[in-house]
Order: structure tokens, then sequence, then C-alpha cells
């Protein structure tokens, strides 16, 4: 949910103007050059090591955090000593297998200039273009009213793939419900990397986490705008407020009330709450989260999500 001003605001500052995804001429390049500089980076990091694990057929490509369920064999015992926590080695037949990226495309994602909507797709199809550098098939998944757009989930196999996808996607609109937390039943079975894309806000981070099993890597990659990170900011004490609620089903589409100092000070608090949680549940769970504003480049996001 978010909020505007009730008087005097610009078409770009009204919640209900969402905009339509606009995937220009640009992207392809940008998820190129990207792809090459993060490789690039993780090849250096790794200190040039490609060589075959003497015994194991299959070479090396970094490491993740151990799991509850992982083959011990598998855990580097130097790195353990040195920084007193398991990890386990990556090789080709686990970086190959299937990622399976989940996009939300609901009614909430329309917020914001960009929108969510727009930095989560660019955000995804970046991930995607990482995926299939490193041998993996990504299955492109959107949830919302709009996921008609794919009437069963995107298979990539090969980088044109994503141009097609693009195609598929422009002038996309953000509309109905994510209904997340039905497509966990089903939607993360057979996969060995699980990442979710989008504002997480119609779900618990405890939810969440109920279904993540040993041996897959889980991505939760959050995204907020600005007026959701900063709202009522710029506003008078006693300005009314409009709330809409994008998404269907959930009671009254309208609310006013004024926005004080105070009732910013509340929702500054429990949204701080909220974000505290998800870190929370995801440090436990050993599982990867991030919460970024969704204005920044997905570049400069990315980046951040998976330095070191």
């Amino acid at each position: 949910m978010s909020g505007r001003r009730s008087q005097g605001s610009s078409p770009a500052d009204r919640f209900g103007d969402q905009e339509r995804l606009h995937l220009d001429a640009a992207l392809l390049p940008r998820l190129g050059r990207f792809t090459a500089r993060m490789e690039a980076l993780r090849k250096r990091r790794e200190g040039g090591r490609g060589a075959r694990e003497q015994g194991q057929g299959e070479e090396w490509v970094g490491y993740r955090p151990y799991r509850a369920g992982d083959d011990v064999r598998g855990i580097d015992w130097n790195l353990l000593a040195r920084l007193d926590q398991p990890f386990v080695k990556l090789q080709t037949r686990a970086a190959s297998e299937r990622w399976t990226l989940w996009v939300d495309a609901s009614g909430s994602m329309g917020v914001g200039r960009p929108s969510k909507l727009q930095a989560a797709v660019e955000t995804a199809l970046a991930l995607a273009s990482l995926g299939l550098a490193r041998g993996a098939e990504v299955r492109f998944e959107l949830g919302g009213g709009c996921s008609s757009r794919l009437e069963r989930p995107a298979a990539l196999r090969r980088p044109p793939d994503l141009g097609e996808l693009v195609e598929r996607l422009q002038g996309l609109r953000a509309d109905g419900s994510a209904e997340l937390d039905s497509w966990l039943e089903v939607g993360a079975r057979g996969a060995g990397r699980v990442i979710l894309v989008g504002d997480l806000l119609d779900t618990a981070p405890t939810r969440l986490a109920r279904a993540v099993r040993p041996g897959v890597d889980w991505v939760w990659l959050q995204l907020l705008a600005q007026r959701e990170l900063e709202l009522g900011a710029g506003l008078e004490s006693s300005a009314p407020v409009e709330f809409l609620d994008p998404e269907p089903g959930r009671g009254h589409d309208r609310q006013r009330a004024a926005l004080d100092g105070g009732t910013r000070a509340t929702y500054q608090r429990r949204l701080s709450e909220r974000l505290e949680e998800f870190g929370r549940v995801a440090r436990r769970h050993r599982l990867r989260y991030g919460c970024f504003e969704a204005g920044r480049p997905f570049e400069d996001t990315l980046a951040e999500m998976f330095r070191g």
C-alpha cells in the first residue's frame, strides 16, 4: 500500500498512474556488459582457480554456505578454519542446475517512478543473464494478474532466449495479486537456486522460510519504492493523504487520513521492524537477503547484493 497527496499532486506522483514496463534497446547490451563484469570479478576473487578438483572430474567454480543436508565431503575445511563458518565447494554440475526466478508483477509493484515492476524485471533479467553465463537453465516466472503474458514459465537455456523474453514482457503493467504463498507450494520444485524478486510485502518472512529446503540456494531480493521507504517526506504535518490499494480483494480500495509526524514515525518504525525480521530470518536459515530502493540501477543493486 502506498500514499499520495490528495491535492496538488503531479501525474508522476499519483499512485494510480502505474507506468507500463519499458525495456529499451539499450537493455540487452547492459545485461551483457554487467554479466561480463560480474563473471570477471568472480574469477579474480577465486584467484583464477579453474582447475579441476582432483578425483572429482568436475570444474570448481566457487563456494556457497553449508546447509543442513549437504554432503559434508563438499566442505572446504581450510575455509572453515579461517572463517569459522562452513562453506561447500561448487562444481560445474552443481552450478549447471536449474535456477528459478519468480518476479512479482502484482498491482503493488506499480508504485514508484520508475515502478518497482520496472526495477524487478530488469534485475531479474540481469540475474537470468548471470545464470546462463554459468551454464544454468533459468526458469523465469511472473506472479500477479498479468501472468498470462507467460502462459507457462519461460525456460531460458542460452543468451538469445533473453531477447525473446524481453519482447514478451514489453508493455507489461502491474496487476492483480502476487499469491506468492500458494506459488511456494509447487513453484520451487526441482530448482537448485530459487530467487524471489519483488516487494515481498504480502507475506511473512517466516512463511517464506518454511519453503526453504536443504540443498537449495534461496535468494530474497526485496525492492521498495522511495515513497515507501520515506513515506510522508516533504508533506505538511496536517496534509490529508489518500491511500490506495492496487490489489483486489482487500476490502476498501481508498482511505483518507491525516499523516502527521507521529504517524510517519510509527510507519517508519514498523517498516524497520519488518525489514529487520526479514534479515533475522534470512540469517537464521543461511540464505541471501537484501532490501533496496527500486530507483537504483540494477547493476548497483546486484553488485551490492552479491559482493563477497
